[in-house]
C-alpha cells in the first residue's frame, strides 16, 4: 500500500534534485518512476531521492543526443519523436538544416507529468476506490503501451481530483514552455523557460502536497488497480459462476 501524499513528497524532492542538475547544465535523460525514491533515515524522516544518473548528459554537449534514453512510459513526447515538435517555422527556414535534436530539462520535467499521470490511473484509493476499475484500467493501458497523446475519458477516484486538475496546469505549462523555448530554429533557448517551468511546477505541486498531507486527503492508501479488479473478480466468480470443480461434478 502507498501513501499518496508521500508520492507527491517524493516527485516534490526529485523535481527540486533536477533543478539543481539543470542549473549547473546537466539533464538525467532517464526519469521514471523506477528511479524516484521514498527513503526513510534511521530518526523515520522521508525524504525523496533521484537515482540512476547513467544516461545523465550534459546539456551543451556538441554531439546530438540522438540515442533514445529513458524508459518509454515516461519518456517526453519530443525525445520519443527523437525531434523538436513545437518550432515556429519562418519564411524559407525549412531550407536551412535542421539543428542536431539534445534532450533539455523540459524533457525531465515533462517526465514529472507522466509518472503522476501514471500514478492515477494504476493506483486507486482503497478505501475509495474509482467507480468504474475497468474503465480506469482501460484508459491505462491505451495512454502507457500505445500510442501517447490519446484522449480518453477520465475515470479516477474521486480523492485524486485534485491530481487530476493539477495534471491539466501542469500539461499547459509545459506546453506554453516548449513553444516559447523553441520559437525559433535558429534560436533554441529553453533556460529562462525552464527556470519558470520549474518555479511554477514546483509551486503547484507544493500545494498539492498541502492539501494531502494536511487534510482528510492524508489518509488517501493507494493500492494497485489490478489488485482491486482481481479481488472484484474473485467475488463475482464465487457468487455467481459454478466453481471449475462444480462443472465437473456436473
Amino acid at each position: 500500500m502507498t501513501s499518496l501524499a508521500n508520492i507527491i513528497c517524493c516527485l516534490k524532492d526529485t523535481l527540486k534534485a533536477l533543478y539543481y542538475m539543470h542549473k549547473v547544465g546537466w539533464v538525467h535523460r532517464d526519469v521514471s518512476i523506477g528511479n524516484a525514491l521514498w527513503i526513510t533515515n534511521n530518526n523515520n524522516q522521508c525524504t525523496g531521492k533521484l537515482a540512476d544518473f547513467e544516461y545523465a548528459k550534459c546539456i551543451y554537449s556538441d554531439k546530438s543526443h540522438d540515442v533514445r534514453t529513458g524508459t518509454p512510459h515516461f519518456m517526453a513526447v519530443e525525445v520519443d519523436a527523437k525531434c523538436y515538435l513545437f518550432i515556429t517555422w519562418g519564411y524559407g527556414e525549412k531550407l536551412l538544416s535542421t539543428p542536431p535534436f539534445r534532450m533539455n530539462g523540459l524533457h525531465d520535467i515533462e517526465s514529472v507529468w507522466w509518472i503522476l499521470l501514471w500514478v492515477i490511473f494504476y493506483y486507486t484509493d482503497q478505501n475509495h476506490p474509482t467507480v468504474d476499475p475497468g474503465n480506469q484500467r482501460n484508459t491505462l493501458q491505451a495512454i502507457f503501451p500505445g500510442v501517447l497523446g490519446q484522449s480518453s475519458r477520465l475515470m479516477v477516484a474521486k480523492t485524486c481530483k485534485p491530481i487530476s486538475k493539477f495534471l491539466r496546469q501542469f500539461a499547459s505549462h509545459l506546453q506554453e514552455s516548449y513553444w516559447t523555448a523553441e520559437e525559433s530554429i535558429m534560436t533554441i533557448k529553453f533556460e529562462d523557460t525552464l527556470e519558470s517551468v520549474h518555479r511554477e511546477t514546483a509551486k503547484n505541486l507544493l500545494n498539492v502536497h498541502n492539501a494531502y498531507a494536511h487534510e482528510d486527503a492524508s489518509n488517501v492508501i493507494l493500492c494497485p488497480l489490478d489488485r482491486f479488479l482481481t479481488r472484484k473478480r474473485s467475488n463475482s466468480e464465487v457468487q455467481t459462476s459454478p466453481t471449475m470443480q462444480e462443472k465437473r461434478r456436473r
